[in-house]
């Protein structure tokens, strides 16, 4: 799922010149589901997984989501009849992002007992403002993860929106040939 929302896009010609302006927030996510997953809702465990590992790796828990800020100034210049080059300057700011490292997940029956196994390994990278995990642990005893976090109740919608931190840079450079009037 990719939403751009243009808050400003300003256009000027002048000339052979054209300038830009653009102020945008953009939003971008996405999903994985392995084939295994789909197979398993739809057989269930008895059948293809019986003894066999069903690979639910790659398997997004939380999809990866990036939300940036994105203001661009940009300007293309008509060359002559068939060429006109133009390029673009973006200064980003990141709002927040969640990512998947990795993701090895196996789930096994055992065909005598029917015992379920499920051996994991996922690692995420989260940058965001809303909570921080200040501990995380393994207990062993009760064979639970278990981890203490702190949220940030103070935070106003609107320093996310106006945050001004996490900058990044980036240029778009292209052209366009025209061969006849039909065909760019």
């Amino acid at each position: 799922i990719n939403l751009d929302v243009e808050y400003l896009n300003i256009g000027y010609k002048w000339e052979k010149w054209f300038f830009t302006f653009n102020l945008s927030d953009r939003f971008e996510s996405k999903l994985r589901i392995p084939h295994d997953l789909i197979q398993f809702f739809y057989e269930g465990n008895g059948k293809s997984f019986m003894e066999k590992p069903a690979d639910f790796s790659g398997i997004s828990l939380l999809p990866d989501m990036t939300y940036y800020r994105d203001y661009s100034i940009g300007a293309s210049k008509v060359i002559n009849s068939q060429w006109t080059v133009g390029g673009r300057l973006h200064m980003l700011f990141g709002k927040f992002n969640t990512e998947l490292a990795k993701s090895n997940i196996t789930f096994k029956t055992d065909s005598e007992d029917y015992a379920y196994t499920f051996t994991t390994d996922i690692e995420y990278n989260v940058s965001q403002p809303y909570f921080t995990i200040d501990t995380l642990d393994y207990n062993y005893d009760a064979d639970s993860l278990i981890f203490s976090s702190s949220t940030n109740d103070s935070l106003d919608p609107k320093e996310i929106i106006m945050n001004r931190h996490n900058m990044g840079m980036g240029i778009d450079l292209g052209g366009i040939y025209t061969i006849n009037d039909k065909i760019k």
